[in-house]
């Protein structure tokens, strides 16, 4: 019994010091690229939503001037 509690002690001071040895030392790598990375795509996503919005605007005052060119063409 004593014998299987002094491996399983063992086993778990291996696997801590496994652990300690995968953890990575020093600072975050490519932090900085990927934080530019996500700002320039959230431009990106901005800037294609107003162009979707603008071209909305612009087929909606382009149909409503068709339905009163037409309207007027009835009359």
């Amino acid at each position: 019994m004593a014998k299987k509690e002094s491996e399983l002690k063992k086993i778990k001071l291996y696997l801590c010091t496994k652990e300690v040895k995968v953890m990575a030392k020093g600072p975050e790598k490519n932090t900085k690229n990927k934080a530019l990375h996500t700002k320039l795509m959230n431009r990106k996503k901005a800037k294609l939503q107003e162009e979707k919005k603008e071209k909305a605007l612009r087929m909606k005052a382009l149909v409503a001037k068709m339905n009163e060119m037409n309207k007027s063409k009835e009359e």
